[in-house]
């Protein structure tokens, strides 16, 4: 597992969709950013952050959308409490496990979910989004 060194994307993020053929796109309350994970770079988009939430309701972040913990052999799991300035989350692949811990600021919403092609582990609140490459 590789951390992918994005740029700063937003000051508060509102939500995401799962990466799809290295792509994600990461909303807040006023812009949509296209952000490619290789190599790393941001573009904002003329989309209504609203309009784009609306039409993608699968986007996670504040909302009710699940998290994809299971993909082939990789499994993640985490026990979110909003008071705790980190948050642990554990990745099964392969047969092995590895934890990494991602600093809270907000216990507004905290979510960990693989990608549907299970190539990356997104972790993200508020504040803050990371992406790790499992390949």
């Amino acid at each position: 597992m590789q951390k992918i060194e994005l740029p700063r994307i937003t000051e508060r993020i509102r939500g995401f969709t799962l990466p799809e053929n290295g792509v994600m796109t990461v909303f807040d309350y006023d812009e949509v950013y296209l952000v490619s994970l290789q190599p790393p770079s941001i573009d904002v988009l003329d989309d209504n952050p609203y309009s784009f939430a609306d039409l993608h309701p699968e986007h996670l972040g504040v909302s009710d959308s699940a998290p994809i913990h299971q993909v082939g052999s990789a499994n993640v799991s985490y026990d979110f409490d909003p008071t705790a300035p980190s948050q642990r989350v554990r990745l099964e692949l392969g047969g092995q496990t590895q934890e990494i811990s991602f600093s809270t600021l907000s216990g507004d919403w905290f979510v960990a979910s693989l990608s549907p092609d299970g190539l990356y582990l997104v972790v993200a609140e508020p504040y803050s989004l990371e992406v790790y490459s499992l390949s």
